[in-house]
């Protein structure tokens, strides 16, 4: 009969997933499942959230990993449709959200484009505001002041970004990643874009929207790279965008 360790390693290997890359999906560190695996940790011992975030990975059950289905011989895990539903927890005011876990990020209408763009004034606090736990501004290495939620306009982006979706970004990754998501500033205009320096110092900005005749690629050089204020990373999204 299987063990939880052995069980658990064949149930990964057959849906595709090193341990590294588990480790990753799960929140925790590629020895947690070599220590699962190998028996050192046992099933019991095993944080609850953990093996729930595991099985939802790897398309099975926690029942399944801990118990295999009741047959004695070696099990083949059935393949299942992967749905990601997220319960919400419902405030009804401010009274209802506990400081200690969790943060309120206002939203924020600065107008980041994803279209031609839109003057860039100031950060205009709206009405709205979107609740962050403090585990997953831990996670993304944020500090609440570093984080603005704001609007996205035009099409340009689509099918990554639609219009009036909504953009997390992070204000202290103001570095260049290339294939990343940044919120810029350029030539009085505010834009999320995807972002490439280039090898010869040229700065491509690159609209996923397919029709390059309506949004071709941009090339910035020179002395109007010092025109450019990179505001930010775009770090989570949200919104109808597509529906």
């Amino acid at each position: 009969m299987e063990t939880f360790g052995e069980r658990f390693k064949r149930i990964r290997v057959e849906s595709g997933y090193t341990q590294r890359r588990l480790a990753a999906e799960v929140g925790i560190s590629g020895a947690a499942i070599s220590q699962w695996e190998s028996g050192e940790t046992k099933a019991d011992k095993v944080r609850a959230e953990y093996l729930d975030t595991a099985a939802r990975v790897l398309h099975t059950t926690v029942r399944h990993l801990l118990k295999g289905d009741g047959s004695e011989g070696h099990t083949k895990v059935s393949k299942s449709v992967r749905v990601d539903a997220f319960a919400i927890h419902g405030m009804v005011d401010d009274d209802d959200f506990n400081p200690e876990t969790g943060v309120m990020i206002p939203v924020y209408e600065m107008d980041v484009s994803g279209g031609p763009g839109a003057l860039v004034l100031e950060f205009a606090e709206t009405k709205y505001k979107l609740h962050f736990t403090r585990k997953w501004l831990k996670d993304v290495n944020a500090k609440p002041e570093e984080i603005r939620v704001a609007r996205v306009r035009g099409d340009s982006m689509q099918p990554t970004l639609w219009d009036n979706d909504k953009v997390v970004l992070h204000m202290g990754l103001t570095r260049i990643r290339n294939e990343r998501l940044f919120a810029l500033a350029y030539a009085g205009e505010a834009r999320v874009k995807r972002l490439y320096l280039l090898a010869d110092g040229r700065l491509r900005v690159v609209s996923d929207n397919p029709d390059k005749t309506k949004y071709p690629d941009e090339f910035i050089e020179g002395d109007d790279l010092n025109n450019i204020l990179i505001i930010g990373q775009v770090i989570h999204k949200m919104g109808e965008g597509g529906l």
